[in-house]
């Protein structure tokens, strides 16, 4: 398991194959992420199948058939979760403005029924910081209940930073390592509820 960002153990082990662009990449970064239009989703979808090519034969089996839970876009940067029904996920944050030499962090595998959340809860399985030639990425990704509808951060240094939630996964990055430490010690966000409802949830691994 690397020492950067931790993913589950039902996760498996973090990708760390590149370095990260320079800090102009990481200054597009936005506390609120953007959506991807239908081409560039199967573009960071396709992208992100092909990051992950050195998973585990089961792991390339289900990557193969998995579909595009999440989508986003910060700035240069692009978040694509993959994930199926049976509790498999793959993660890939990517930089996009290095074009053919695209660097990306991310984890894959799959999480057992009985530690996927219920309606109202979230389960993690990528929390930390990966660190890459120089640059940070914290990251709080996993599993969302069906009732649960947004999910913030608030960062110390960056204020309110919104999760993208569908398909029933959450995921949320920024740069630095303040998270670098929440899988132990865990680390509180907002979440709203179907309802209307809020409340605090500490995420932990």
């Amino acid at each position: 398991m690397s020492t950067g960002l931790v993913a589950a153990a039902a996760v498996g082990a973090l990708v760390l194959p590149s370095a990260l662009g320079g800090d102009r990449a990481f200054a597009t970064w936005t506390a609120t992420p953007t959506g991807m239009s239908a081409g560039e989703r199967a573009d960071a979808a396709a992208s992100c199948r092909d990051h992950q090519r050195s998973a585990g034969r089961e792991d390339r089996d289900q990557l193969s058939k998995a579909t595009t839970a999440i989508a986003e876009r910060r700035g240069v940067w692009t978040l694509v979760v993959l994930a199926d029904q049976n509790g498999f996920s793959a993660l890939c944050i990517t930089d996009d403005s290095r074009h053919l030499f695209r660097s990306f962090i991310g984890s894959v595998g799959t999480t057992p029924a009985a530690d996927r959340p219920g309606p109202r809860a979230l389960t993690a399985t990528s929390l930390g910081t990966g660190s890459v030639s120089d640059h940070d990425v914290s990251v709080a990704a996993g599993f969302a209940g069906a009732d649960v509808t947004a999910v913030t951060y608030t960062s110390p240094t960056r204020g309110k930073v919104k999760a993208t939630v569908n398909g029933g996964q959450f995921a949320l990055w920024l740069p630095g390592s303040e998270l670098m430490n929440a899988n132990r010690a865990g680390t509180p966000v907002q979440v709203t509820y179907r309802d209307g409802t809020t409340s605090t949830v500490t995420l932990r691994l």
